[in-house]
């Protein structure tokens, strides 16, 4: 075999939260900067090794110890992936069940080589998460490569390591992941995701019928730390619970959700966009405040809102993900990151919006078009 190389996107889901978990359940997600690296390369013995800033770890399948969780469900959907190739007759190259002949048998069906995963750029310095959606993206890395080193290459990569991913992240999340982040680190750019059992990835912005929105109809973005990490299982675990309590007001949520998620995807103007993450923004509040997960950033007297709603009526802060973990600055107006991140005479400070204080950690969100790709 020859030394390779791929790189996966962050991800980000703009609207749909909790959402789509359920099946039809919409959302739109784009990937971003910044990107994870694998690099494969020839060893006498297979090695899979991860490096994530200042944490590191390294397995062999002759160690006798465990892989970690999610390069165990990798390995799995790859196990199972060759299993049903080796069984099946007329299999074809892209069925995501294509390993070359130097594969053999037992728990690494793959040509022996030494994968390195870096996911360094997705992790702040004291090793937390930046809330950018790494794991997602190292299955996907790592389900690629492992495909890769059964021979399949070019368009069919992307195609045979979607579902696999999609096993074996959902596999790492106790079964409850919806596949939006797989999604978005897989095909890149801006998509409307539909959940389900085989969700649904439909790109946007590059003549999708029916579908308006596109990059250069999102408003300026950029993104924040929330006050507390959130874990992600834990948070659906709550929601499912809301709706098995409350089916009316799941439903209404949902109803709302699924109405407001087509309105972002028909946004064809940044003031379009703008109004539908207005009101995601306001009905991702009202759903935290139900199952306990809050949804929202703390905020000063002067700025309206309650820490999930406008700033003023050019731009607005949004909560991302299962909570308050990571926030979004959406706006129609020029953010200027050089001076503190100020929107209209207002200030982000450390989660919060304040008249003055320190200059916080604002940055660009800036928009991948590419998923996984060859490097």
């Amino acid at each position: 075999m020859r030394d390779f190389r791929l790189s996966v996107p962050a991800n980000l889901l703009l609207v749909g939260e909790y959402a789509v978990t359920e099946k039809g359940g919409f959302g739109i997600a784009l990937a971003a900067q910044p990107r994870l690296l694998a690099t494969v390369s020839p060893a006498a013995s297979p090695r899979i090794e991860g490096i994530m800033g200042s944490m590191s770890f390294s397995w062999d399948p002759e160690s006798g110890k465990e892989p970690p969780t999610l390069v165990a469900a990798c390995l799995a959907a790859c196990r199972a992936a060759s299993a049903s190739h080796n069984s099946a007759t007329g299999a074809s190259r892209n069925s995501a069940a294509c390993f070359g002949p130097t594969a053999g048998p037992g728990p690494w069906p793959f040509a022996p080589a030494r994968v390195v995963i870096d996911s360094t750029a997705f992790f702040d310095p004291d090793g937390s998460k930046r809330g950018l959606g790494s794991s997602a993206a190292t299955a996907v890395a790592l389900v690629a490569s492992l495909l890769a080193l059964g021979g399949i290459e070019g368009e069919d990569l992307r195609l045979a390591t979607y579902p696999l991913a999609i096993a074996a992240h959902r596999n790492f999340q106790g079964g409850r992941g919806s596949g939006y982040d797989v999604a978005a680190s897989c095909f890149g750019g801006l998509g409307l995701f539909t959940g389900g059992a085989a969700p649904s990835w439909e790109a946007l912005g590059g003549g999708a019928p029916g579908r308006r929105l596109s990059p250069a109809a999102l408003p300026r973005l950029a993104l924040f730390r929330g006050p507390r990490a959130v874990v992600s299982p834990e948070a659906v675990s709550r929601y499912q619970a809301w709706r098995l309590a409350h089916p009316e007001a799941f439903r209404d949520f949902l109803a709302a959700s699924q109405t407001g998620a087509l309105a972002l995807a028909d946004a064809s103007s940044p003031v379009e966009a703008l109004e539908a993450l207005r009101q995601a923004a306001q009905r991702g509040l009202e759903l935290g405040i139900a199952i306990g997960v809050p949804a929202g950033f703390e905020m000063q007297a002067g700025d309206e809102g309650t820490g999930g709603g406008p700033i003023h009526s050019r731009s607005v802060i949004k909560a991302l993900g299962a909570g308050n973990e990571l926030g979004l600055i959406a706006s129609v107006e020029a953010l200027d990151l050089r001076n503190g991140g100020r929107i209209a005479g207002g200030r982000i400070a450390g989660g919060r919006i304040a008249g003055s204080g320190s200059i916080p950690d604002l940055e660009p969100l800036v928009l991948e078009p590419e998923g996984l790709r060859w490097e």
